[in-house]
């Protein structure tokens, strides 16, 4: 019931601000600014890797974990199950509620915020609530945050991570990072694959 009374709103709102714009109306956002460099630098933004090592692609039931990331180093780009082109993060940090890694939809996931830009300007976002797991040595990750980069041919291109997590208790942690993005990263597995 609940459900079904979200997606009417939804319906409803959407519907309302269609109307609500002049013939011609561009509907997309222009980009806008990267967000502001971090104040204090308490979270780690890293690459995704596999318990083998290889970069992480998205596959059903990968595990996933952290993989360190010297600044200008290469992130690799994957083509995920759906086709998508994606740039694959994790984050890393310390004082925060971490939620629960097992269950994607707990209450208690912090908010995390990548922005992917170049000279200042967004090209991909990610948003989500994500459960952090500890990694057993006082530290908690977030692995396998995936950046879709619809389309964008970010090879070889210097680029910036921006990361923001807001835990429940509205602790902040923030950090960047500069990086290239990869050539030709691994594919995962179609998940619905074609006859």
């Amino acid at each position: 019931m609940t459900r079904g009374v979200l997606l009417a709103c939804s319906a409803l709102v959407a519907c309302a601000s269609v109307g609500d714009r002049p013939p011609g109306a561009q509907v997309d956002a222009a980009p806008r600014d990267a967000p502001a460099p971090c104040a204090a630098a308490d979270l780690e933004l890293g690459g995704c890797r596999r318990e083998d090592g290889a970069a992480c692609t998205g596959a059903l039931g990968e595990t996933r974990g952290f993989a360190e990331l010297v600044e200008g180093g290469e992130v690799p780009i994957v083509t995920g199950p759906q086709g998508a082109a994606m740039l694959v993060f994790s984050a890393r940090t310390t004082g925060i509620v971490a939620g629960d890694p097992t269950d994607p939809l707990a209450a208690t996931n912090p908010l995390v915020e990548l922005v992917v830009s170049r000279d200042g300007v967004e090209l991909a976002l990610y948003r989500g609530k994500v459960g952090f797991a500890d990694d057993g040595a006082g530290r908690v990750v977030a692995a396998g945050l995936f950046v879709i980069t619809e389309g964008a041919d970010l090879g070889g291109l210097p680029l910036r991570v921006h990361g923001l997590v807001v835990d429940r208790a509205g602790a902040r942690r923030c950090g960047e990072r500069g990086f290239v993005g990869g050539r030709g990263g691994a594919a995962a597995p179609a998940r619905n694959p074609t006859r």
